[in-house]
This record gives structure tokens, C-alpha cells and sequence, in this order.
């Protein structure tokens, strides 16, 4: 490891050497690079100063002009001179014809130089180039002028050799000049010291431009011939300076710097190796022996469970002579100590053993049924015999009761004080229990507590055979007390039917009374009136005075109205302030003197204590009906259209409904809705609106309410508007039709992301029991392909229980295809608990009356609490809506209500809102 460890090392450090070594050479080149494009930029500049020198000689001018032989030979002579003394390869003389009227030198003139000169005669300005075609040379350009007339042009080139002499003195380095011929063939144009870069050129196969050469272009090669190294780098100039065919290539022995960086890696690796060896070597003289010692003690640990405590203690041996003692002493030492102790207490195991193991035989099955009769929690329990002898009596049921254990048991159940208000019946089915058919008995009893209160509890007898507690068998009793429930029932019930707040009839039940009397009226020929009225001015009690004082005053008139009226006259609290009273076997006139007298009575209601200075009064509009035909709703809508005549004349005055006040205005509001019923079906005008309904456990939202909407012109119509024409024409079986259509068109367009979202769609009262209907919708679920339970049925508790038969096989019906049911508004309907005990529904929807005002209600929040914890006890979830802020929320929260809606929780929104765009929906 540890050598591994220094070759890692010494690698590392030569990649480390080996990388500055390539990033010098790099440098290197690139300082060639600029070296050499600066000396032949310069050696370009020189010549044309050349050029230019020599286009200003006179014998040259006059040479351009005329070609005279004596100027020629004068000419001659100096030009010889210049060219010997300045190294010039050639001196061309042409005129403005580009004809060569003098040459002297090599004959280096090519066919390449012809543009360089025409432009060079039209700018009329000298120039430069390297000219390849041959061998590499410069050539500079100059115009010879006579007489500020251009008469000809001057030529001078000097071999580019020049330029790479001076590098290579300057840089102590090789260079090569590759020309390349094509695409296969190159030759050396020139080259400093050949002997020596001969036989390196034809290693590196620099004359093989296909291959090493174009290598080259982006990178070094490393060539060894004997025992040298050579590196071959391209000499990359600036753009144009250089024909592409021509490469220059800079090539260094590097052998020594190489050695170098070898040298020192070896020398690194050399020391590290050495200093790793001593500190192993050190390690191991300082570690072995305590290792063999703590590996002894490791191994020998493996006796102890197996039992064998004297071979553990013969193989760790304790060191006593030791000056000091390490780790692996005091582990020797604690580990003898443990064998001593675990040798002990497995010898008192083994002596417990035999009697542990008689004594579970004798205990385990009266374990098993007493656990399995303490599992039953806040219930009394109660063992007989098959006699009918109490063997035993849970210790919550004496506590519950009251009497001790000892007066409970060893007595005849049915003479005991458990069953001390038993029915004869109950008594005989009890002693034919274990003869009986499912060996099973349950029923409801009063019992007597120890504290002389009653209490009812729910029974449930079984026969348990065999059992082993007795040998001919035992009867297992389990009772419930169920008085707080029937109380809290009972509660309900009223609450269900009474204002919690004043204690008269609720708006439900005061249309079941009315409902009542017109049925007596019809039967009797008799005559009575509708007084429905508000007080005057209300809100400006609560606004003034607060809540508190509106409900003070409202009781108060609640009191003063039974002090006044007679005993047959019934009185109903509407909502908010407004109230209504039916008075049988009455006329016109003393409709309109009872009027009269309510409000001379409210004006003697005087509160000052809450603030409250005004004189109460009240609009009341009266309705009279007879045996004439008339249902409950127009008769309240004529005492409400009556009520706001009286408004109009003057506050605190009454007024008689007459039928010519509003025939024609109901009659043209029926068919103008009925319109734009029919508009909106036929034109798609109708939609679906959805609000979220959370659940409260985790705040999630899966499940939504779908909402009819009509849009009219942009205005979105709420249905409270056009549903009772709706189902008064009607109509309301094509809407819901259009509705169940709709909605789970759009259930099944959800993408994956909403899988586990359902909807809730409500069903009007009118087709409950629409068979059509039903198989539509088994239909639309079939074709849709989606899961039933994800949708949500939705029917009223008043529209379910007035034909309680039908309405409980149409909701089987739809729980048979996989949809699940909500009772809609519990709470308003006539014996709400009695009916969601038989309806099989799934949720229940707390009626909106009794939350909106539960924050500041004690009796509402009797009836909601009781109301979710009946639900619960029948296994059905709840849902409260209207919840408008956040102290209702947190007090459902409390009561442990299953699921919320409301504002507060989301608004109805477009389907759009919610799941994205609808365009690809079509609707029914």
C-alpha cells in the first residue's frame, strides 16, 4: 500500500513536471512564432526601402524614358553594386507596358508577380510579397518616377533563407522550409545545418504533407534518433505572411531538458518510497504485538455464546506483571469480569426455567381473554356462565355503574343490577341464547346506575362454546351507554325543527305547519291568513348596537308575539329578522286588526340597557287562503310581495295581498326565464363552475362541487334565479340531464396529474327515480372510461325523505354502478337522524343555517357537533359548507368535521381555473 502510495505520488509530480515542461514549449513556439513573423516583416520593409532607393537612381529614370544605351551601361554598374552589397537575389526594371526593359540576377521573375505590379503601376504606390513559385523569395515593388511622371516600375527580391539565417542565430534552434508540391509530395526549400536535420526530416516524415505533417498543425512531435531527442514543432505565422504550401518547422534537442525532469521524478519517488518504508516499519514494531493480543481476545469473545465460560478465561491470558497497562488489558480484564457474571446468571436461568415454564402453561389462556377483553375500550363487559351466573364484570363497568365488583358478580345476569329494568322478553331470549340460531342477542334496556340515575345502554349477547375460561361455554355481554347519544338525538331533533335562537319554528317546519293548514282549510272550508313581516330598521340595530343586541331583541319580540297571540296561532322565525304567523279560521279585517295590534305591542319593547333607543315596528304583509288550491310557496310569496307593498306605503303598516298585485309580473318573469332557459340549452350558454372542498386532515383538495351557471351577454347567472322556473316547467330534468353530461365529460379529460380528483353533482328532487336517467349515467361512466367512485351524487335531505322509499333505491341504484351518495342540507329535514341511520350515503353535507352563524351560536354549535359525531358513529364523512373565515374553520377544526367549503376556502371558479383549458371539451 504503502509503495503504491509513492508511485501514486511520483506520478502525480511527473504529470505536475511533465505539464509545465509542455506549457514552456508551447511558450516557446509561440515566441518563435512572433520572432519569425517580425524578421520577415522586417526583411519585406527593408526591400522595399531597397526598391524604393533604387526607382529614385537617375540613370534608372532615364532608362524608363527612352532605353538609352549609355545610361543603360551607367545603370548597369551601379545596380551590380547595390545588388553585391546588399545580398539581392534579382533587380527587374519594367515600364508602364510591364514589359522587362532590365534584369540583372537570377532570373527569378514569375507570372505570379504580374497582379502585384499592375496594382502596384495603378496605385502607383510600392509594395511587397513572397513569391514561392520557384524558390521562397521576397520581392518588393517600387515606381519609378521621372519628371513627377510615373515612366516604370522597379523590382528587387532577396531570398527568405535570410530571414530564417537570422533565427536561427538568434534562437540556437533548427529550421526547415517544406514546400509542398501536392497533395503527396514536398520537398525541403531550405534548411539550416542539413547534415544534421536530414535524417530527422525523414523520421518525422515532414515530407508527407497527408499525414505528420498536418499532425503538425496542432501539436509537437518528439522524434529519438540515437540516443538524442528531437522535438519538431510548426512555426505557425500570421495570416497571409505565407503561401499555404509552405511550412516552417523549428526542430530542438530537448535530451537534456527531458533528463531533467525525469532525473528529479525518480529522485521524489526514491525519497518517498524510503521515508513510507521506516514509517511502516515503525508502525508495525509499535502495532503487532497489541494486535495479536486484541485478536486473541476477539476470537475467544465467540465462547462466551456458546456457554463456554472457563475455555474463554483459559485463552485470554491477563497480563498481572505488566508496569502499565494498555486498551487491551482493560478490555482482557472487563471480559473476564463479564464470563464470572454471565457464568452466575445463566446458572439462576437455568434454575427459573422449569418453574417460568409451568407457570405460563397455567396463566397463557386466562392472558389471552383478559387481553382480549381490555382491548375493549369504554364499554362494560361481562362474562357468565351457561347458567347464567356472572363469572366476572369488567373494572370499567363498575366504575361506570357505580357498583362494586363484588355486588356484580356471582349472581344470576338477569337479577343482577346491569339488568335491573329488563324486559320480560329480553329474559327469555337471554336464558335460550346458547339454543338460539346465531347464538347472538342484541337490544337496548334503562338501567339503574348506583347514583339512581338512568341510564339506556345497547346490549350484545353471544354464546362463546367451549370456551376455556368454562367447559360447557360462557355468554360474552357487552353494553354501550348510549344515553348521551339519544340525548343529543333528541336535541337535534328539536333543533331540527325550532330557531335555536328565539325557540319558535324554523323556516322547515313552519312550512311543514303551513302546509298543515291549508290542508285543514281545504278539508273544513275554513278561512286564515299568512302575517309575514320584518322589523323595520333591524340593521341599523346591529349596526349600531351589535349583534348581541339584535338577538336580545329579537327573543324579545319572539315574547311578545306569544304574549299577544292566541294559542292555535303558530309563529316562525324566516331568517335574519324575518318572521311569519298563521292564524286559522280568521277574515280580512281581523287579519288586518292582529296587524295592527303586533305593532302597537313591538312598540312597547324597550331595551335601553344594549343601546337600543328606537321604536320597533314592522311591515307585515298578509295573505288570506282558503280552501282554494294555493302550495306553500306562492302563499309566502304573496305575504312577501304584500309585506314589501306595506314597505312602500309606510313603515310600521300592514297590507293585504290582492292576486291582480302580481299575476302578470309572475307570469311574464315565468316566461321570460323559461326563455332564456331554453336559449341557453339550444346555444351552450350554460356552464359549469367548480369549488374545491378540502379536507381538513391534510389540507389537501381532491374533491370539487360542480355549480350550474348561465352566462347571459357576460353576466353569470346564479341558479337561484332560474331553477324554480326550471322545475316548475319542467325543464330542470334536461338541465340535470345536461349537467351529469357535462361533468364527467370533464372528469375524464383530466390529465394524469388529477387521477384522484372527483366531483360532486347535485340531482334535483324531480328525478329521484328517473330510470332514464340512471342508465344515462351508467352509460356517460362507461364510455368516459373512469373510475365511478370518482364521482359524487348529490341530493337534498327534504327532497330525499318525502318518498323515502323511492329515494333510497335510487341512491342504491347509483351506489350499484360505483358512485358514491351525499344527503345534501342535513339538519333541515324531518327526522334527520332517524333517516341517515337507513339511507346507505356516503357524505353528509351540513346545512349552510347552522354554520354561518356558528361561531356566535352555542345551540348551533350543540347541533354541529353532535351532527359530525353522529355521522361518524355511522360511518358516514362530513362536510361543512359556507365557511366564510378563519374561526370557523378552526372551530370545525376542532369538532373533527371530515371536509370544508366555502369562500374562505376557494370560490366557484370556471372549470378553466382549475384544471387547465377547456377548448378541447365538447359539451352535451
Amino acid at each position: 500500500m504503502t509503495i503504491a502510495i509513492s508511485a501514486l505520488l511520483a506520478f502525480f509530480l511527473f504529470r505536475f513536471l511533465q505539464q509545465q515542461y509542455t506549457d514552456s514549449r508551447l511558450n516557446a513556439h509561440l515566441t518563435a512564432s512572433r520572432q519569425i513573423d517580425s524578421l520577415i516583416i522586417k526583411q519585406r520593409q527593408q526591400l522595399q526601402q531597397v526598391a524604393s532607393a533604387v526607382s529614385t537612381m537617375h540613370a534608372l529614370n532615364t532608362l524608363t524614358e527612352n532605353s538609352h544605351t549609355p545610361s543603360r551601361n551607367h545603370l548597369h554598374q551601379d545596380l551590380i553594386s547595390t545588388q553585391m552589397d546588399l545580398g539581392l537575389n534579382s533587380i527587374h526594371v519594367f515600364n508602364l507596358n510591364q514589359n522587362i526593359i532590365y534584369a540583372l540576377g537570377t532570373k527569378s521573375y514569375q507570372s505570379a508577380w504580374q497582379t502585384f505590379i499592375t496594382n502596384s503601376i495603378k496605385s502607383e504606390s510600392p509594395t511587397s510579397f513572397l513569391d514561392c513559385t520557384n524558390h521562397c523569395e521576397i520581392v518588393a515593388l517600387a515606381p519609378v518616377l521621372a519628371r513627377s511622371k510615373l515612366t516604370g516600375l522597379v523590382a528587387v527580391s532577396a531570398s527568405l533563407a535570410d530571414a530564417i539565417l537570422i533565427y536561427q542565430a538568434m534562437a540556437q534552434t533548427e529550421v526547415v522550409i517544406i514546400k509542398e508540391i501536392d497533395a503527396k509530395h514536398s520537398i525541403v526549400e531550405a534548411a539550416t545545418n542539413p547534415a544534421n536535420t536530414q535524417a530527422i526530416i525523414h523520421k518525422a516524415a515532414l515530407l508527407k504533407p497527408s499525414t505528420t505533417s498536418q499532425a503538425l498543425n496542432h501539436s509537437t512531435k518528439l522524434i529519438k534518433i540515437d540516443s538524442n531527442q528531437y522535438e519538431i514543432a510548426r512555426i505557425k505565422l500570421s495570416d497571409n505572411l505565407l503561401p499555404n504550401h509552405i511550412q516552417i518547422y523549428s526542430i530542438e534537442n530537448v535530451t537534456s531538458k527531458l533528463a531533467v525532469v525525469n532525473t528529479t521524478v525518480r529522485y521524489i519517488f526514491w525519497l518517498v518510497l524510503g521515508q513510507a518504508l521506516i514509517t511502516l516499519g515503525l508502525l508495525s514494531w509499535l502495532l503487532i504485538p497489541p494486535l495479536k493480543r486484541l485478536l486473541n481476545t476477539s476470537q475467544a469473545l465467540s465462547l462466551l455464546g456458546k456457554g463456554s465460560f472457563s475455555g474463554f478465561r483459559q485463552k485470554v491470558t491477563l497480563r498481572t506483571q505488566a508496569k502499565f497497562q494498555d486498551e487491551v488489558d482493560i478490555l482482557d480484564n472487563t471480559a473476564t469480569t463479564l464470563s464470572y457474571r454471565l457464568e452466575h446468571l445463566e446458572s439462576e436461568i437455568n434454575a427459573n426455567t422449569y418453574a417460568l415454564q409451568k407457570a405460563y402453561e397455567q396463566i397463557s389462556n386466562e392472558k389471552a381473554f383478559t387481553t382480549h377483553l381490555l382491548d375493549q375500550t369504554q364499554a362494560i363487559i361481562v362474562v357468565s356462565n351457561h347458567l347464567g351466573i356472572i363469572l366476572s364484570v369488567n373494572l370499567f363497568g363498575s366504575k361506570t355503574t357505580g357498583y362494586p365488583l363484588e355486588t356484580l358478580t356471582n349472581i344470576k345476569l338477569t337479577q343482577s343490577a346491569l339488568f335491573n329494568a329488563i324486559t320480560t322478553a329480553d329474559i327469555d331470549a337471554l336464558e335460550h341464547l346458547s339454543t338460539s340460531e346465531n347464538l347472538k342477542f342484541q337490544h337496548e334496556a334503562d338501567m339503574h346506575f348506583a347514583d339512581n340515575s338512568i341510564h339506556r345502554l345497547s346490549w350484545t349477547h353471544a354464546w362463546l362454546a367451549h370456551h376455556s375460561l368454562h367447559e360447557h361455554g360462557v355468554i360474552l355481554s357487552m353494553g354501550i351507554d348510549i344515553t348521551e347519544q339519544i340525548r343529543n338525538e333528541i336535541q337535534l331533533a328539536y333543533l331540527a325543527d325550532h330557531d335555536a335562537l328565539t325557540g319558535c319554528f324554523n323556516r322547515r317546519r313552519f312550512q311543514a305547519e303551513l302546509e298543515k293548514t291549508l290542508a285543514t282549510t281545504r278539508r273544513y272550508a275554513m278561512q286564515g291568513a299568512l302575517l309575514y313581516f320584518d322589523l323595520d330598521h333591524f340593521k341599523n340595530v346591529n349596526d349600531t348596537c351589535g349583534h348581541q343586541a339584535g338577538d336580545v331583541l329579537l327573543k324579545r319580540v319572539i315574547t311578545e308575539l306569544q304574549n299577544l297571540l292566541r294559542d292555535v296561532d303558530i309563529i316562525g322565525r324566516m331568517g335574519g329578522d324575518e318572521f311569519a304567523i298563521i292564524t286559522l279560521d280568521t277574515n280580512q279585517t281581523n287579519a288586518a286588526i292582529v296587524a295592527q295590534r303586533i305593532n302597537k305591542q313591538l312598540a312597547t319593547i324597550e331595551i335601553e340597557d344594549l343601546g337600543i333607543h328606537q321604536t320597533i315596528s314592522a311591515s307585515i304583509g298578509i295573505a288570506m287562503f282558503a280552501s282554494e288550491n294555493i302550495s306553500v310557496r306562492d302563499l309566502l310569496a304573496h305575504a312577501d310581495i304584500a309585506m314589501y307593498q306595506a314597505k312602500q306605503k309606510q313603515r310600521g303598516s300592514s297590507h293585504i295581498y290582492a292576486h291582480a298585485e302580481n299575476a302578470i309580473h309572475h307570469l311574464r318573469e315565468n316566461i321570460y326565464w323559461e326563455k332564456h332557459i331554453k336559449q341557453g340549452m339550444s346555444h351552450g350558454l350554460f356552464e359549469l363552475f367548480y369549488q374545491p372542498v378540502m379536507a381538513l386532515h391534510d389540507n389537501s383538495i381532491q374533491h370539487y362541487e360542480a355549480l350550474l351557471r348561465l352566462n347571459m351577454g357576460g353576466a353569470i347567472i346564479s341558479p337561484s334565479q332560474f331553477m324554480p322556473i326550471a322545475e316548475q316547467s319542467g325543464l330542470i330534468r334536461d338541465l340535470d340531464s345536461w349537467v351529469v353530461h357535462q361533468a364527467i365529460q370533464q372528469l375524464a379529460s383530466l390529465d394524469a396529474q388529477h387521477q384522484e380528483v372527483c366531483f360532486s353533482i347535485n340531482l334535483s328532487a324531480i328525478n329521484i327515480g328517473n330510470t332514464a336517467l340512471l342508465n344515462h349515467i351508467a352509460q356517460w361512466i362507461f364510455e368516459a372510461n373512469i373510475n365511478p367512485q370518482r364521482i359524487i351524487f348529490e341530493i337534498t335531505e327534504t327532497a330525499a325523505v318525502v318518498d323515502f322509499n323511492a329515494a333510497n333505491q335510487f341512491i342504491s341504484t347509483i351506489r350499484e354502478v360505483g358512485c358514491a351518495f351525499a344527503l345534501d342540507d342535513f339538519g333541515s329535514g324531518f327526522s334527520s337522524f332517524n333517516y341517515l341511520k337507513q339511507f346507505s350515503v356516503d357524505f353528509v353535507k351540513i346545512d349552510g343555517a347552522f354554520i354561518r352563524h356558528l361561531a356566535d351560536n352555542k345551540d348551533d354549535q350543540i347541533f354541529v357537533r353532535t351532527m359530525i359525531e353522529i355521522a361518524r358513529a355511522y360511518g358516514k364523512k362530513s362536510i361543512a359548507e359556507y365557511v366564510e373565515n378563519a374561526e370557523l374553520l378552526a372551530l370545525l377544526k376542532e369538532y373533527q368535521v371530515d371536509f370544508v367549503q366555502g369562500y374562505f376556502i376557494a370560490e366557484p371558479k370556471p372549470y378553466s381555473h382549475y384544471f387547465g383549458n377547456e377548448s378541447s371539451l365538447t359539451s352535451a
